[in-house]
Parts: C-alpha cells; structure tokens; sequence
C-alpha cells in the first residue's frame, strides 16, 4: 500500500480557494452588468439616451424575426400538404412564390447594398477642390469588386426575368385553353407582377446610377492607363501575363456590359422562346393581353396614388413600369395592337408630368423625360412628344407648386403627427372587456404612424430634389420647415421605441386579430365550396383548393415565404378574369374585406422595416454643406425649440450604414470620423460658440448694471435674444460614440475666461465670483472657482500689469539682452527713480499666479506682435518709401563690384536726407525715427517674452532648492519599493545601496506611501524635465506669425526691408551717443542700453526670409571700414598740425590760438568717431548674439527653399 506524501501543501485547498476566487469574481462581474442593464431600463426612452444604432436591446418582430428562427424553411415547408391534395395547384404556386422571393431579394439588394457605395464614390460635397487623378484611381481599383458584384447581380436579374417570363407564357398559351391548365390560365397573378415591375426599377435605377457616375467613369478611365503604362512597363513590375491578361478582360467586360448604356437593351434583347417545350413569347396573343392589362392596371394605381397621402412607393412603382412598357414594346412588336399601344404611351408620357424627377440615392436622381428620349424617341416622334421641353417645364411647375403647398402641408403634418403622438401615448389596456377595442386601434395606430412618415419624408425629399433640379435656391423659412420635417420623422421614430414594450406584448395578438378575421371569410366561403364542390368546374376545385390552403397559411408564422404564398393563393382564389359561377360571383364580395385585411396584416409584419425606410433621413448627409450650418444657426435663433436638437442630432445618425458601406476607400470608419468631425465643427461654430459669447455678455451686462451700479450697461429687453438658457439646461445628448453636453462646453469656456481675464486683472475677482453665482442662477452653470491671489509678494512690477499693458511696456522701456533687464525710459516718468524689470520679479509672479500666466502672456505678445507688424507694413508699403527702398536695391545689384559688395554709409545718410524731407510727425520726430522706434518695440516685446521663460525656469529651480537630489536618476519609489518598473541604471543604483548596508525593511511600505512617493517622483520629473528643457517660445511665435504671411503677392513689399536697415541703424546709433552723452550731465535722463532694436532687425530679418540678403550687404564692414579710415585720417591730421605748431619757433598769440582751437575741434571729431565706432561694434555684436535666438527656427518660405535645395 502506498503512503501519501507531505510536501506542505494542501493541494485541494487551494483548487478550492482559486475556483472560489473564480466564481466570486464571476458573480461580481454578473452582477455589475446587471445593474448597468438595470439603470439603462430606468432611464426614459427618449433621444436624449437612445441611440437606434447602438440600442441596448433591439426586438426584432414580424417577418425578420421569423425567418431568424426558421432558417431552415423552404417554400415547400410552408406550402405544406397542398401537394397531396392538388398537385398542379402546388407546384404552379411553388414556382411564382420562388421567382417572386428571388426577386424581391434582389431588387432589395440593388436598393441595400449596391446602390449606396456607388453613390458614395461620387460624394465630393464637402471638398473645396474636386477629386484628384489620383484619388479617382484608387477609389476605382478598390470598387472593382463592388462593380463585379454587380456584373454577378445583372447576371442573375437577366436569368430570373427570363425565368419568369417563360413561366408566364407558358401559363398563358393557347395551348393551355385545353388541357388540365386551364383553370389557371384565367388567374392573374398580380403579385408575380408586382415583382417583376420592382426589379426592373432596381434594374433601371443601377444602369441609371452607372450612366451619371461621372467620377466612376473617370476613375476608370485613369485606371486604364495606369494598367497600359504596366503592361508596356512589366520588366518593371512584379506582374504576371496571364493575370494582366484576365484583369484586362474584366475590365472590358464590366465596362462593355455594365457603363455602355445598355443593362436593359441587353435583358430585353435576349432569348425568351422555348422551342422544346413548344413555348411562344414574342407571337403569345394571350401573354400580350395578359401583359398589357397588367401594366393599364399598375399605371391606374399609380395615377391614383400619385400626390396623395397614401402614395406610398407609387414613384419607385412608375420607374418599374417605365421598364415595363420598354420589355412590352420590344417584346411584342407584332402582337401588339396600335390603339392599345398609343394609349400605353400617352399614359406613360403624360404621368412623367406628374413626377418629373424621382430620388434614387445620394446625388443620382431618375429623370423620365431625359430616360424617355434615351429610350424611346421613335416612339416619341411618332405621336410628336418632345419630353425634353416638356420635362424641364414640369419641374420647373412642380417647384412653384412645392413652393407654394409645402409649408401648408407640413402644418398640417405637424397637427396629425401631434394627434398620433398623443394617441400613442394614451394607447393602454386599462379593462379586460376593452383588449378588443385596443387590439385594433393600436394596429390602426401603427400603419397610420408608418403612412405619416412616408408622407413627410416624400415631401421633404421631393422639395429638395424639385429646388436642386430647378436650380431655385431653397428660401431660409423653408430651411426651417425642411429642419421641422426631418424633426417630425425622428419624433415618430421615438414615439415606436417608446411603444416597443407594448407593441411586442401584444404583436401575435395583433396579428391574430387580423387572421381571424381573414380566416372567418374565408372559412364561410370554404362551407360554401365544399356544398358544391362535387357538381362544380374544375376552376371551383382550384379554388376550393386555394381557399383551404390559405386558411392552412394563416395558422403558420407570417414570414415573408408565408405571405408570398398566401397572396398568390388568394390571387388564384379571387383574381380571376372570367366568373361563371354564381357562388363564385358571392364569393368576390369577400375579396375586399380579405384584401384590405391581407394589406393590415403585411403592413404589420413588414412595420418595424418599413418604419426604417420611412423614417430614414439618410438624404441629409449629401446636403450637409448646405443645411447643417443653417440648422444651428436658426435653432439657435428660437431657443424654444431647443428641446428639438435631439431630434435633429438623431437625423444626422441615418446616414451611418451609407458611409460604412463605402467601398472606395481603405478603411470606411475614416469617412464616419471625418463626418462626425464636421457635425461638431458645425455644433461648435454656429451654436454653441454663440451661445457662450452671448452668455458670457450677458453675464457681464447684467453685473456691470445690478452689481456694479452702471445702469447705462442695461440692455433694453427688446434688443435682448430669448432665454438661451434653454440649451445649458438640456441634458446629455447621445452623439454616436460619444455624449455632448452643452452646459459642460459652456462651462469650460467661461472657466478658461474668467481665469484668464482674472489673472490679468486680480482686483476684478469680487466681480467674477458674482458672474459664477449669476451663472448659476441664471443659466444652471456650475463654474469653477479660479483661486488666484490677490498680489504678489516681493517688490518690482507685477507681470499681470504688464501683459495688461503690454503696449505702453514695450514703449517706453529698454532692454538689455546681457543682463536680462528692463529699464524705464526717464522721459516717460517725472519721478527721481527709475522702475526695472529682471527676471527675480517675473519668478516671484509666476510662483504666486501659478504657471498659467506664462500662456496668457505668450498670447498677448503675439496679439501685440500682429499689431506692431501691421504698422510696418503699412509703412514699408508706402510708395514714397518703397519707391526710395527698390532704388537702393537696384543701386547696390547694379554697382556691388565697384563697391566690392558693402553696402555705403553715403546711401544710408541719403535716404536719411530723402525721408526727413517727408516732414516730421506731431512730436517733432520724423518718419523714419518713429520706424526704428517700432522696431525696438517689437524687440522689447522679444524680449519680454525671453524674460518670460527665464523666469519660469527661475521659479522652477527656487521650487527645486528643496529637492537635494533632484540631479539624481534614482526614483523614490525605487527605493522603498525595489519591485518597482525602472530604468537598469535605477537598478543599479538600488543595488549599490543595498549593498552599502541598508535594512531591508526600508524597502517594504504600505500601498499608500508607495503612491504618494510616486506622485512626489512624477513632479520631480516634472520639475527635471522643464529646467533641462525649456519652451521654444520664440520658435512658436516665428511659426505662428508666418502662417499669416503665406500670400507673397500681398506681402511683396516686406521683400525690400533689408535695405532699411542701414539707415535706421545710423538713427539708431546717432541716438545712442546722444543719450550716453546725457548720462555724464547733471540731469542725467539719458538711457545705457536698447538692444531690443537688434533683437527685433534679427526677428523680422528671420520671418521675412531676408537674413542672407542682409548678409550680402556686408553693412558693419562698410560702416567699420568707413569709420576706421576716417579716424585714421584725424589722428593723422592731428599729428601733422601738432608737428607745423612745433616746427614754429615764436607763432604770433593769435595764430597760436586758433591752432589750438583747429586742434581741439580734430580731437572732438576723432572722439565721435571713435564713440561711433564703439556703438557700431556693439551693435554688431548684439546683432550677432539676437541671432542665435532663431538659428532653430526656420520660416515657411525657407523651409520650402530649403527642401527643394536638397532634393535637388
């Protein structure tokens, strides 16, 4: 027997720990997950929380839900026994109910699938430019399997309308008058028909889509070349013969069977005789009637319905029977009588007046009277038709007519949809005695819900689709109305969620209340066959038959096979041409009620996709360049209907699956983002931007007149707007992948406000803690409180103060680019002291306001840096002075080898001439004085903006004093927690102190000090990586500002600044030795340093592109050159004069003295020269050091240079 081992562990336990650590982590996670379902039940159902494309719970009723559940059904299933009992019935029924399902199929498929990416690859609305050959390439080689899908798609439409035409003649021959067909021969299978006339629809909307794809069409085309420049090309591409050859080939095919113009010539042309079974289409008298009663009877219904409320699908239907009549003239060009015929085509040409233009998908629009003159023109010029003239009057007289009918109309749409809303809402079984009542007022509720939509969708997108093909423009009051109707059919969408609980209750009571009713009729007439069934025809038992199978059909689930079947049965019972009997003739009586029940009940099982189509405001998306914008701007204009942007938002989701089924592109969610992007560009732009600039100034107005005690700030209550405080109180909106709240955006826009502006102005913090509680009260907003100081404080001038007042700073302070300092000007002040600026005071400012100021203060510098510069260019723009600026340049490129390219002093002293001649301004400077003035503004404000960050850096590194190490790699979590993820160095240290002798219990701390160590070693970090790096604030302003200088025929003038240096650095020298002159007098007002003018020469020298310009005119050379020779020449002159005095044994006292005086004045003059000198060398080298600031930096313009150099 063997023992068992003790290895210390009990094994058991520890499965039984780990798999009860497994179910409680599985319950909790259940449980989570429950509540959430919980809470999202709770919420009520309405747009703000729902979202159909991503709903919590979706219920799938009627037909879907059933064909969900039985996948596995035939035709033959659902039939049933019918076989056993009537063989022929069964299998004749059998095949219209499978051609007719394969055609509904793929007339779904043509309008679901293949039309909307088709449609897609032309949409370049919101595009300033149009589509490149390059993109139209792309977009073509990713859609040729889309177009081979649809190759496949006419394929089989050729095949099943061969197939079914067949079928027809083959039941409406002659031949069948004789034999056990017979009593078929008389049924007319309308819905067989009705298929038919869909799926030449589909077929006549893709070839239409096709023959106006332009960009597809162009695409292609690009696409060929591309493929001829490889097949001439393939030692250069890795392609294989054959397959270039089979590409080829399926290139020719879709474009010889697909873009020529002639899907339907095709289908029409084919073979439709069967000679082996002795079938005759083209010669089949019987089949021509057949036909052309069917097609009088579906241009009857459309004629009827066409305007009406219950118009339904009637234009998609006159499409169809465009198709129709085109099959019916090229099939039976010889059975076909010419009375019956003219009459078909006066009906068909004289109902395109009626609807002139018919939506398809997108941009593409099905146009009659340019298909029938395509089509048709003989048949046309017989009867001496022109429908091109009578087309475009049609449209043109259709959108007066929408004009005038269409705000009517959608009022009274408006009342209806109200009606229905409120009928929806009061629609509860309250008592058992009333579930009758109930039961049909709600299936009467829901088709009435559907047909409303219809109808308000119809009228919006045949108002559109009128304006667009009239080109009339759409007025701004019906933009409302079109805003109004894209509303209604979201409110109907919701009101359905909303009933989706007690419609699924109660939807197979729904639809057994329907069968019922069909069945009792149909079992009375069952009664009544069955007591003449024995003595009756042959067309009694068929329809006996027919009768005991649809009663049969009611008692299974109505699925799309079910009711297929059931109409072509009812069809065989009912619809008959020739009624001989007199129980047959009773019985027809009955056909209306079953028929209107039969209606009901489809319309029942299709609601929940036909409310889809209905309220599909997928049109939308290819007008949004046009009506988005508007229906923000207006909705914001009438605040009240802000409980309407739900609603709206909402509408804007349909166009989804359109865009994700794009076909042409890589990735089809880059599409969905960048539309999403424009929806909140457009959000943001026209509503709620306004909405916080008039909140905002309604704020302050109100605090300026209560508060403050300004009563002339009251704004009178007629020019004040609506309460927008309507939008700040909606709740959360859904908005695809995200939730948009406008109080959050309104609130952070005030919050960035009030700080910034607070900051600036620290006195102000009563009264914007009064605008946050006014904003509270009057509009529901929450804003957060700045918690700014009220002053600084060490002693020096406040950086707030200065940004506030950054132009009189940058006027009347100097700076020095060495020492970092601001000195005040002394003719600015009448005080014995002097205000300084260094970098200590901009340190003490930002430990106290915080680092925020530090943006604040950058973009005042460039909000002052734009109006300094336009200043200058204003002045560089005026004729005298550019006139005087291309002279010179020219001067020098004409004479630069005599001058051995240096710039003279003579040119710079001569324009100084030229322009003092100009006059002087109000306070006796001259023109050229207050330029070089401005540009040492401009450098000051440089400067400031270095001070800026020298002064963070300087704040930073006094926080730093506290940390001994912050030099050190070692994290602090590294060291109480060695387990911790780090750099190998960290580890290295770690073990260095490990081994040095610490206590490993050092190492080991509670969770709680090892986040805390971790938040301490984050700002550390922090701190290291700001002192080691710095912001590039002047890189920043040189990018920012040279995006505004990108158009270079405006700003050709700023070409020739170069050439003004030289003169204002003459002023700006003479300046210098005037005011160091006044340093060594009693006053002393003069000033020591202004080297914000080389910083600011080096700045614009740098955004103008002008650097190497300014460089070729090698200035300081000729100046030093030039002053060095004249000084050479006055010592010389003083020697000579000094040795002739000399040389004079006993001069007479006057000579002597005006020798003197001679020598005096050359030593004088040497001196200014040699201070001249000195100012120049300065200057050059603060010229020099400036430049160091931008060496990083590099403008547009040169970056452009640059790239283009190397790749050359």
């Amino acid at each position: 027997m063997l023992t068992s081992m003790d290895f210390g562990v009990d094994i058991g336990k520890d499965e039984r720990e780990a798999f009860q650590d497994k179910l409680h982590f599985f319950v909790s996670g259940h449980e989570k997950m429950l509540m959430e379902i919980e809470q999202t039940f709770d919420c009520r159902w309405d747009p703000v929380l729902w979202d159909p494309h991503t709903d919590t719970v979706s219920l799938q009723l009627g037909a879907q839900a059933a064909r969900q559940g039985q996948l596995t059904t035939s035709i033959a299933d659902t039939l049933g026994r019918s076989q056993l009992h009537n063989r022929l019935f069964y299998r004749i029924t059998l095949c219209f109910a499978g051609l007719v399902l394969e055609m509904d199929a793929l007339t779904e498929e043509a309008f679901d699938v293949l039309i909307p990416p088709l449609a897609m690859f032309g949409d370049d609305s919101c595009r300033e430019v149009d589509i490149t050959d390059e993109e139209a390439q792309r977009g073509a080689g990713r859609m040729l399997g889309l177009l081979q899908d649809l190759w496949m798609w006419v394929q089989r439409v050729r095949r099943v309308v061969q197939q079914t035409v067949r079928q027809l003649a083959a039941l409406y021959s002659p031949l069948r008058e004789r034999d056990k067909y017979r009593p078929f021969t008389h049924v007319r299978f309308l819905r067989v028909w009705r298929s038919l006339t869909d799926i030449f629809s589909a077929l006549l909307s893709v070839e239409e889509v096709l023959q106006t794809h332009d960009t597809l069409r162009h695409g292609l085309s690009t696409y060929r070349k591309l493929l001829a420049h490889v097949s001439r090309n393939r030692d250069k591409f890795d392609c294989d013969d054959m397959t270039m050859e089979l590409f080829c080939r399926l290139l020719n095919k879709i474009d010889q069977e697909l873009l020529d113009d002639g899907v339907l010539q095709r289908l029409v042309m084919q073979s439709y005789e069967v000679p082996e079974e002795q079938v005759s289409v083209t010669t089949n008298k019987r089949l021509c009637a057949e036909f052309t009663e069917v097609l009088d009877h579906l241009i009857c219904a459309v004629e009827e319905k066409v305007g009406t409320p219950r118009e339904g699908n009637a234009r998609r239907q006159y499409i169809g029977i465009l198709g129709m009549y085109y099959f019916h003239l090229h099939l039976f060009q010889q059975a076909a009588n010419e009375v019956t015929r003219h009459d078909l085509c006066k009906r068909v040409f004289h109902l395109h007046l009626q609807i002139p233009v018919i939506y398809i998908h997108g941009f593409h629009l099905f146009r009659p009277f340019m298909w029938l003159s395509r089509r048709l023109p003989d048949e046309l010029n017989r009867h001496l038709w022109d429908p091109s003239k009578e087309g475009m009057s049609a449209i043109k007289k259709a959108c007066e007519k929408s004009d005038v009918e269409f705000l009517p109309q959608l009022n009274q749409l408006t009342t209806s949809v109200s009606a229905w809303i409120a009928e929806m809402e009061t629609t509860l079984p309250v008592d058992p005695s009333h579930y009758k009542a109930f039961l049909h007022d709600t299936a009467l509720l829901v088709q009435r819900g559907i047909l409303l939509a219809e109808h308000i969708q119809r009228l919006v997108i045949n108002y559109i689709v009128l304006h667009n093909c009239a080109d009339v423009a759409i007025p701004l009051q019906h933009v409302d109305c079109v805003s109004h109707g894209v509303e209604l059919l979201m409110m109907i969408r919701a009101a359905f969620h909303a009933k989706t609980g007690v419609i699924a209750t109660t939807y197979n009571l729904l639809i057994s209340s329907i069968t019922y009713v069909m069945e009792r009729h149909l079992y009375e007439m069952y009664l009544r066959f069955g007591d003449v069934i024995q003595t009756s025809s042959e067309d009694v038992t068929d329809e006996y038959s027919a009768v005991r199978q649809a009663i049969a059909l009611l008692h299974k689930p109505q699925t799309a096979e079910n009711l297929v079947c059931l109409d072509l049965v009812l069809s065989t019972a009912f619809n008959r041409c020739q009624v001989k009997d007199g129980s047959v003739a009773m019985a027809q009586k009955k056909y209306e009620d079953i028929l209107i029940a039969f209606s009901q009940l489809h319309r029942l099982v299709f609601y929940q996709r036909s409310l889809r189509v209905a309220t599909d405001c997928d049109f939308l998306y290819w007008h949004r360049e046009t009506f988005y914008p508007l229906f923000f701007e207006r909705m914001y204009q009438r605040p009240l209907r802000s409980n309407y942007l739900p609603y709206l938002l909402m509408a804007m989701h349909d166009c989804r699956t359109s865009i994700l089924s794009s076909r042409h592109v890589e990735d089809a969610h880059a599409l969905l983002d960048a539309y999403i992007s424009y929806i909140q560009k457009c959000i943001r732009n026209h509503l709620i931007k306004t909405l916080c600039i008039d909140i905002e100034n309604d704020l302050r107005l109100y605090t300026h007149s209560v508060v403050l005690g300004q009563p002339f700030r009251k704004v009178d209550a007629a020019g004040r707007k609506c309460d927008v405080g309507c939008f700040t109180r909606l709740p959360p909106l859904r908005f695809f992948y995200e939730w948009l709240h406008i109080a959050s955006e309104v609130e952070h826009y005030l919050d960035a406000q009030f700080y910034n502006l607070n900051a600036l102005m620290a006195n102000d913090w009563k009264t914007y803690e009064e605008m946050r509680n006014l904003a509270l009260v009057r509009y529901g907003l929450r804003i957060c409180d700045g918690y700014l100081p009220g002053s600084i404080v060490d002693q020096g001038l406040d950086v707030l103060v200065i940004t506030e007042n950054i132009q009189v700073f940058v006027a009347n302070y100097t700076y020095n680019m060495n020492e970092q300092l601001f000195v005040q000007r002394p003719s600015t002040t009448e005080s014995k002291h002097l205000h300084t600026l260094h970098i200590r005071h901009i340190a003490n400012s930002i430990r106290t306001h915080g680092t925020g100021i530090m943006n604040t203060t950058v973009n005042y510098v460039y909000k002052c840096l734009l109006k300094k510069l336009a200043i200058l260019s204003q002045f560089l723009y005026d004729d005298h002075v550019k006139s005087r600026l291309i002279k010179d340049a020219k001067f020098f490129i004409a004479h630069k080898e005599e001058l051995n390219g240096e710039y003279p002093l003579s040119r710079a002293e001569n324009f100084i001439r030229e322009m003092h001649k100009l006059g002087v301004a109000d306070d006796g400077q001259t023109f050229l004085d207050k330029f070089r003035h401005l540009v040492s503004e401009i450098g000051n404000a440089l400067g400031y903006m270095r001070m800026m960050r020298s002064g963070g850096l300087r704040a930073i590194a006094d926080a730093a004093v506290f940390i001994p190490f912050i030099d050190n790699v070692v994290r602090l979590e590294r060291v109480i927690d060695p387990d911790a993820i780090g750099s190998d160095e960290e580890e290295e240290e770690v073990e260095m102190m490990k081994e040095e002798g610490m206590d490993e219990e050092v190492y080991k701390a509670p969770p709680s000090t090892v986040e805390a160590v971790r938040v301490v070693d984050s700002v550390i970090h922090n701190m290291r990586m700001k002192l080691s790096d710095g912001s590039e604030y002047f890189r920043m302003l040189l990018e920012a500002v040279t995006k505004r200088l990108k158009d270079a025929d405006k700003y050709e003038h700023l070409r020739n600044f170069h050439m003004i240096i030289p003169p204002i650095c003459v002023l700006h020298v003479e300046l210098m030795i005037r005011e160091k002159e006044q340093l060594v007098k009693k006053n002393k007002d003069g000033i020591f340093t202004d080297d914000g003018f080389a910083l600011g020469c080096s700045f614009l020298l740098k955004l103008f592109g002008l650097s190497d310009l300014f460089e070729s005119l090698h200035w300081f050379e000729s100046v030093g050159k030039h002053y060095v020779e004249r000084l050479l020449t006055m010592q010389e002159g003083i020697a000579e004069r000094t040795k002739e005095a000399q040389k004079r044994k006993k001069p007479q006292r006057r000579d002597a003295s005006h020798e003197e005086e001679e020598i005096n004045n050359m030593h004088l003059t040497a001196t200014m020269v040699d201070y001249a000198i000195r100012e120049y060398t300065a200057l050059e080298e603060a010229f020099v050091s400036s430049k160091v600031f931008f060496h990083s930096a590099i403008p547009d313009g040169e970056d452009g240079e640059t790239e283009e150099e190397e790749e050359n």
